[in-house]
C-alpha cells in the first residue's frame, strides 16, 4: 500500500463525516509528499466501463503504473468508500441529484491546493460529470494535462476485468 496512507490517516478517513474533512486527510498527506505531484483524473461514478467497481480498479492500476515510472502520484482511492456513501447520503435526500459538493468541497482545493502539479486524464473522462469538471478546473489553474495512453489504458482494462473475475471466483 502507498507510503503516505498511515494507518491514522485511514482511521481520519473513516471517521470523516463530510467532503471537507476529507479535503484536511488529502492535506496532510500531501504536505507529506516530495514536490511535483501528478493526479490521475478520470471516470469513477459516471461514465468509463460503466462500473464504479471497476473504474476504481482501473484508477489504482493507472496509479500504480504511473508509480512505476517514477512519478510521485496522489492516491486518492482510498477516500472512495467514504466519497460514495456521502454522496449516496445526498442522492437519496435530493431526487438522485449529482453531489457537486464533492467537487467543490474535496476537488477543488486539492487542485488549488499547489501541490498538485501535473494531471493524467483517463480515457473516457469525457463520459463523466466529475472528470470534465476536473478537466475545466486543471486547465483554468494552467495545470498540465495529459491524456493518458490509450493503448496503455486498453491494458489497464484488461487486466482489472481479470482482477475482476478472480474476486469474483473467491
Amino acid at each position: 500500500m502507498d507510503q503516505y496512507w498511515t494507518a491514522k490517516r485511514r482511521a481520519r478517513v473513516y471517521l470523516a463525516r463530510n467532503y471537507t474533512n476529507l479535503w484536511w486527510v488529502a492535506k496532510d498527506i500531501l504536505d507529506s509528499m516530495p514536490a511535483g505531484v501528478a493526479q490521475v483524473c478520470g471516470p469513477i461514478s459516471t461514465g468509463g466501463t460503466g462500473s464504479r467497481e471497476l473504474n476504481c480498479q482501473v484508477f489504482a492500476l493507472a496509479i500504480e503504473y504511473l508509480k512505476k515510472k517514477g512519478l510521485t502520484v496522489f492516491d486518492q482511492m482510498p477516500f472512495q468508500d467514504q466519497m460514495v456513501g456521502m454522496s449516496k447520503r445526498y442522492a437519496e435526500k435530493n431526487n438522485g441529484a449529482y453531489d457537486q459538493s464533492l467537487l467543490e468541497e474535496f476537488y477543488r482545493p486539492l487542485f488549488q491546493s499547489g501541490f498538485i502539479t501535473e494531471t493524467h486524464f483517463l480515457p473516457g473522462w469525457e463520459e463523466s460529470t466529475g472528470a470534465k469538471w476536473e478537466r475545466e478546473l486543471v486547465t483554468s489553474l494552467g495545470i498540465p494535462i495529459q491524456d493518458f495512453p490509450k493503448r496503455t489504458f486498453t491494458g489497464l482494462v484488461k487486466k482489472a476485468h481479470a482482477l475482476q473475475k478472480i474476486v469474483n471466483v473467491l
